[in-house]
């Protein structure tokens, strides 16, 4: 993770963090005090720089892979 982490907004290590560890949007959101919109928002960008974006490929295994 530490090659594309440097991409990575504070916030959305956070989040990744937080999808590794199972947690749903919802669950996130109210963790990190945001709305799922946001987190939503921060799902989509990870994805996009992971270049997993119009892809079925699962977010936290690609996130593991890391």
């Amino acid at each position: 993770m530490l090659q594309k982490q440097k991409y990575f907004t504070v916030r959305e290590i956070e989040v990744s963090m937080l999808i590794i560890q199972g947690k749903s949007t919802k669950e996130i959101a109210e963790s990190l005090f945001i709305s799922n919109k946001a987190i939503n928002f921060h799902r989509s960008n990870i994805r996009r720089k992971l270049g997993i974006t119009n892809s079925k490929v699962s977010l936290k295994s690609s996130l593991l892979d890391l």
